[in-house]
């Protein structure tokens, strides 16, 4: 039982180094450079690693053992596993679909992934990567329009568009220039769209996004963008179609 209580130790200072180097929240300001991290995060492998090569004890498994999956989850991440090293190792190989899903191991191959993808799209992030960039390195026009929703890289650009969106939305509210890539093909804006809809986005905002807010009326309604910005509020009731004319009977007395 003492052993069991030593590694229990072990993990938690081991999350806990690994909470401390990345937080799950993505700052807007961050770095990754300082000395302190690097020292937690040599720590954290050199445990992880004697973790991982004693993972055959049989002791207090449950607790125990879900925490020790996890440490080792998050050396693979440090280490920079690749995706078919790490499903193997988690006995998940040849595993596709609902078979997948509902594999115990499944959690652990689920936040191997996210963590990578978000660490990926932080990056992008902080690089100031335009979403336009991003929806050509993905060759996201190539995939059919049907299969879009239940693709992964699509799935990721859409949280990358919300990242975005959240980051234009904290400068622009706090009147701090930033530079904004405008534009985007239709199928990108009407992602946008929905963004901003699902955030409720003020009016002065999605006008800013659409290099709308300079301009006079006539010029506005001339703008390519104008009619993102009418669909918009048709989306948010805020533009309400007119009704059709009615048809004129004629009555015969």
């Amino acid at each position: 039982m003492r052993v069991a209580n030593v590694l229990l130790v072990i993990v938690l200072a081991l999350l806990a180094n690994f909470a401390k180097a990345h937080p799950t929240k993505i700052s807007r300001v961050s770095s990754y450079d300082s000395p302190t991290y690097q020292t937690d995060r040599e720590k954290s492998l050199r445990v992880a690693a004697t973790i991982e090569s004693d993972s055959t004890s049989s002791e207090d498994r449950g607790g125990l053992q879900s925490l020790v999956a996890w440490a080792r989850t998050n050396y693979w991440i440090e280490t920079g596993k690749t995706d078919e090293y790490v499903k193997k190792a988690l006995g998940l190989e040849n595993v596709s679909g609902a078979a997948l899903k509902s594999a115990p191991n499944y959690f652990y191959y689920e936040h191997f992934r996210q963590t990578i993808e978000w660490r990926k799209l932080d990056a992008w992030l902080r690089n100031k990567i335009p979403s336009q960039l991003v929806w050509k390195k993905l060759n996201l026009k190539d995939i059919p329009a049907a299969e879009r929703v239940d693709n992964d890289d699509y799935k990721m650009f859409v949280r990358y568009v919300k990242m975005e969106d959240d980051n234009f939305f904290y400068y622009k509210n706090n009147d701090i220039d930033i530079k904004i890539k405008y534009g985007g093909s239709p199928e990108e804006m009407a992602i946008k769209l929905d963004v901003w809809v699902e955030a409720k986005r003020p009016n002065w905002y999605v006008q800013k996004m659409l290099n709308l807010d300079f301009r006079s009326r006539n010029a506005l309604r001339k703008s390519e963008y104008y009619p993102y910005y009418q669909e918009f509020l048709k989306m948010t009731g805020q533009l309400k179609e007119l009704p059709k004319k009615p048809l004129v009977l004629s009555i015969e007395n």
